[in-house]
């Protein structure tokens, strides 16, 4: 494809943007552009918008706990065409997207900096704004770093201003490219989601059938599991293991750092392990207490989770550190009859989600199950060899997809990426696309 380009270009004073085309300028946002401050006074909009990732959307109040309708009184009006900038917590934020553009009339926070410009086009400027907000310039823009800003900081912001006309043919164009680029996102991101869909069908097949499809069947006698194949059994966990809860800390046994770690409830998460929770004993408390200790690949539940939580938190340890087990957690210290992955891999099925589920006490300040009700759910049990044969399959075919979803992923990354630059060159003049024919 070749490129179209201008004639001749000058410099434009922004270091981002570098040159532009001769015949556009270069003005400061507060001559072309007023801070709306149209409130809604007396409750005359109903509609409330947000500002979600880069786009304004209409949001369903009913389930936003705690926001009533006298307090939208505060709110701004907006209209098609404004452009809202959410330049809020830009110190603990420099991920979000800040920039919006209005397609509807409606009322939004007014922590937000609401413009409406003249002679402009709308979607021409949202479109230069984002390459500011790419570019991450909010972020140093005026004296320094701030947590908040206003109009009047960003009042001698520069704007690239071609003529009228080319703004809006710049905007038809990107316009017609985004959305292509976009869709091709949509369609990787559906993709992502069939072939995690594919794995879970793997997996919750596996344990539960196995990977042999001439097997003859049985009934389990397990209301969640259903059949089963003829030679597998049905155990107790308690049969094939022991669950160990976790030790009772005084709270003056722990230190800041450079002891052992112990695992905590917000440690294990649903199948991963996170570690920002940080908890640390003295080093000796590690031969101390050695029917706590913690060790790669060990299955381990928390036995009491948040409220507002549900389904199974646990994991497998990935981590080969010294670790001790704190209380409201248990491990699994299975015998050889069972691979402890196994379990791993059919305690997220979701059937078997839902059964675990059912057993979690919910009547006290926070959901917990004990380590007995663990013990005691039964669960499919095909020879060891077989669970060995079934793990290393499900791992092939983990490891199959999970390749396909990163290079799908990579290939969204790139697809943003060429998105941003395309917008980048076009709004500053790099790339002529007076003459593109839009389909």
């Amino acid at each position: 494809m070749i490129m179209n380009t201008y004639p001749s270009h000058k410099y434009s004073g922004i270091e981002w943007a570098k040159e532009v085309p001769e015949n556009w300028s270069v003005k400061p946002l507060f001559s072309i552009a007023e801070k709306n401050r149209k409130k809604n006074i007396s409750l005359q909009e109903k509609t409330v918008l947000s500002l979600s990732y880069g786009k304004i959307i209409e949001r369903d109040v009913e389930s936003n706990f705690g926001l009533l309708p006298e307090s939208f009184n505060t709110y701004q009006i907006i209209d098609d065409g404004y452009i809202v900038l959410r330049l809020t917590d830009l110190q603990n934020d420099k991920k979000s997207l800040r920039v919006g553009l209005a397609k509807q009339k409606g009322i939004i926070t007014s922590a937000y900096v609401g413009l409406v410009f003249t002679d402009c086009h709308s979607t021409y400027i949202y479109y230069l704004l984002s390459c500011y907000d790419a570019q991450k310039v909010f972020y140093n823009y005026g004296s320094g770093v701030r947590q908040n800003m206003t109009f009047s900081d960003l009042r001698r912001l520069p704007i690239i201003k071609p003529s009228l006309k080319e703004q809006t043919k710049i905007a038809a164009y990107l316009d017609c490219k985004t959305k292509q680029i976009e869709t091709l996102i949509t369609q990787k991101q559906k993709l992502i989601e069939l072939l995690k869909e594919e794995r879970s069908a793997i997996i919750n097949h596996a344990v539960t059938k196995g990977i042999n499809p001439k097997a003859k069947l049985k009934l389990s006698g397990i209301d969640w599991l259903g059949e089963v194949p003829e030679h597998w059994e049905v155990k107790k966990v308690k049969y094939l293991g022991k669950i160990v809860s976790g030790h009772s800390f005084k709270s003056d046994d722990f230190i800041e750092k450079n002891g052992c770690r112990v695992m905590k409830i917000s440690n294990i998460q649903t199948m991963s392990i996170d570690w920002s929770d940080e908890s640390f004993v003295p080093q000796s408390f590690y031969d101390l207490y050695p029917n706590f200790q913690i060790f790669k690949n060990d299955l381990v539940f928390a036995l009491t989770r948040p409220i507002i939580s549900t389904g199974i938190k646990a994991a497998i340890v990935d981590s080969e550190e010294k670790i001790l087990l704190n209380q409201r957690n248990a491990v699994l210290k299975p015998t050889n009859l069972l691979n402890v992955k196994w379990m791993y891999f059919l305690i997220f099925n979701p059937r078997f989600v839902d059964y675990f589920e059912s057993l979690i006490d919910k009547t006290g300040q926070q959901p917990n199950i004990s380590s007995t009700d663990i013990a005691n759910i039964p669960i499919p049990l095909p020879p060891r060899n077989e669970q060995d044969e079934i793990i290393k399959f499900i791992l092939i075919e983990q490891k199959r997809i999970e390749t396909i979803i990163i290079k799908t992923q990579q290939e969204i990354e790139l697809m943003m990426e060429y998105k941003t630059a395309l917008i980048s060159e076009v709004v500053t003049g790099k790339m002529d696309v007076r003459d593109e024919v839009i389909k």
